[in-house]
């Protein structure tokens, strides 16, 4: 893991994304080392808060209000990450007794935030939740191999590690922290402006909104499809049918008039043969 070096930010991003472990080392012993992280940790909160913004759009919020709301977000993504780093910390030092500092600790969890740098994508409608879900995984992944590498400590150390910090701030979130995140909630909406008939809970909604409406349509396509083939051949049947009726009639008629004939003639056959017996 020695040798690499921070001399470029794409370089880093990278290999944070591709779960290098050299460059989650390096980033703890470089003096450079922690601004790096601070700076993929605030690009990862804009590209976050960006993937969350469809709310803004769909409500109509004005463009300098929207600005606002984006960097409130901004800072809310900013705080959520602290708080992880100070959870992660506390835990592999007072748990499982690690060594290294907060700083060193603060920058390898920093740089893995570096897949949330790809949020944005969130916001489209076609790649939205199931991508959501996978930079989750990503990112839950980045985060193991970071605790791993800064701290020294064994993989199932590392994974329960991270997996407590994941509990913790969620019970944080609904317990001491709800008032903190509705005090957040209450200034964006304040920043918006207009109030926000759509909601965060709203979005797998308006992202499969449009994928509803065509679906919608390619089902009222088949059906009508199928129903106009079915209609259809009932017309054909019908006509089919209609042409063949003369055709039966004809045929009946031309039975009927041989059977008469038929009868006719053997009718005037009888008084001929009588004629003749009474002649012998």
């Amino acid at each position: 893991m020695e040798g690499i070096e921070l001399t470029s930010l794409p370089q880093i991003i990278r290999m944070a994304m591709r779960l290098n472990p050299a460059v989650y080392a390096a980033v703890q012993t470089s003096p450079m080392g922690i601004w790096v992280a601070l700076i993929v940790v605030g690009l990862a909160s804009i590209s976050e808060s960006l993937g969350q913004s469809v709310v803004l759009f769909v409500n109509k919020v004005r463009p300098r209000r929207f600005i606002l709301a984006l960097g409130i977000s901004t800072v809310s993504q900013m705080i959520g990450f602290a708080l992880w780093a100070v959870i992660v910390w506390l835990i592999s030092v007072y748990v499982f007794g690690a060594s290294q500092s907060f700083v060193a600790i603060t920058a390898a969890v920093g740089l893995a935030y570096a897949p949330q740098l790809l949020a944005f994508f969130e916001l489209t409608p076609f790649l939205g939740n199931t991508f959501a879900v996978i930079l989750s995984l990503w990112s839950m992944v980045a985060i193991v191999v970071a605790v791993y590498v800064g701290t020294d400590l064994d993989v199932w150390q590392a994974i329960l590690t991270s997996m407590l910090g994941w509990i913790s701030i969620q019970i944080w979130r609904r317990s001491l922290g709800r008032p903190i995140y509705a005090i957040g909630n209450w200034m964006q909406r304040r920043a918006a402006g207009n109030p926000l008939a759509w909601t965060m809970r709203d979005v797998p909604q308006l992202r499969h909104a449009h994928d509803i409406t065509v679906n919608w349509e390619k089902w009222r396509e088949n059906i009508s499809r199928s129903r106009i083939a079915e209609f259809g051949q009932q017309t054909l049947n019908e006509l089919a049918q209609r042409l063949d009726l003369p055709n039966r009639r004809d045929d009946e008629a031309a039975s009927r008039t041989a059977d008469d004939a038929a009868a006719d003639a053997s009718t005037r056959a009888e008084p001929a043969d009588s004629a003749k017996k009474e002649e012998h």
